[in-house]
């Protein structure tokens, strides 16, 4: 049976079913889903580019999405399934994409990904590290104690955008795949399936928004998720981020869940420290790859 790459503008409906195939068996391969969830959100509003190893009866065999913010660096992400030599395939589809898209991130997911020796045949070098941190939800009777002067409410999508938009951005400046999120970024996050308000926190300092815990619960699961938390600078070092993050594990326990994780920058050793004092431990690692 051969094979070719193509480059496929948008996904058809029969493509992006066969993708959900193809997904599937690289996260059997790997250990984790190949994309994280900006990419399927890309593919999902057919945005971006996607390079494609096909066979001659059309399925999918590997594919490598790439997206592009102005300004920055290429994001690329990439799922091969099972063949003979994964490594291979996956060297030639970057070597494809790299053509196209010289300045290049690429991300893979898992902590052992077989594919981090197709980036490095390419030229990329390991650049970041993202480690996934988890703990079960058991007993979240503890209250959490906010410094005095901050109230919490949760998240209106009618009267918050702005201001969470530039705390946001405050709060993640050195990373901006987080803090470059535009109103189109959050917007499809709160157009999502799992999106609800009642898990979105916001502290405030009389007018002044102080921090946020933004919760996720997968759909049909009892899986909860810290999906994001920000502090403003001028409230760091006062135990407001723990505060929200054990008000946003309560809800998840209320909820109904029974384990959370989250996702950190290896980097950030003060919130690596301050997630584990709070009974988390690592569970998985992704790898970014730049050239």
């Amino acid at each position: 049976m051969g094979t070719d790459i193509r480059q496929l503008p948008q996904l058809s409906a029969s493509q992006l079913q066969e993708l959900d195939r193809l997904c599937a068996q690289a996260a059997t391969c790997d250990g984790s889903s190949p994309f994280g969830e900006q990419t399927q959100l890309s593919i999902a509003a057919r945005t971006g580019t996607n390079f494609a190893i096909v066979s001659d009866d059309e399925r999918l065999q590997a594919l490598a999405h790439v997206s592009r913010q102005p300004g920055s660096s290429a994001l690329a992400e990439l799922a091969v399934g099972p063949m003979n030599d994964r490594v291979a395939a996956g060297t030639a589809l970057l070597r494809q994409v790299l053509e196209q898209f010289p300045e290049l991130d690429l991300w893979l997911h898992g902590t052992d990904n077989p594919l981090s020796a197709a980036a490095t045949a390419c030229g990329l070098q390991h650049s970041r590290t993202l480690l996934t941190m988890a703990r079960g939800l058991t007993d979240e009777r503890d209250p959490a104690s906010f410094p005095d002067g901050i109230t919490v409410r949760t998240f209106d999508p009618n009267t918050d955008v702005t201001a969470w938009l530039e705390l946001n951005a405050k709060a993640f400046a050195e990373l901006p795949d987080q803090g470059g999120w535009t109103r189109a970024d959050l917007q499809q996050r709160l157009d999502a399936d799992w999106f609800d308000a009642d898990g979105f926190f916001l502290a405030e300092a009389g007018e002044q928004l102080a921090g946020f815990h933004w919760t996720k619960i997968a759909p049909d699961t009892r899986h909860g998720e810290v999906f994001v938390i920000g502090v403003d600078q001028h409230f760091r070092g006062r135990g407001l981020a723990k505060a929200l993050t054990l008000h946003g594990l309560k809800y998840l326990h209320d909820q109904g869940c029974t384990e959370v994780e989250l996702y950190v920058d290896a980097r950030n050793t003060a919130a690596i420290n301050a997630y584990q004092s709070l009974g988390f431990r690592q569970t998985g690692m992704d790898r970014q790859f730049s050239m």
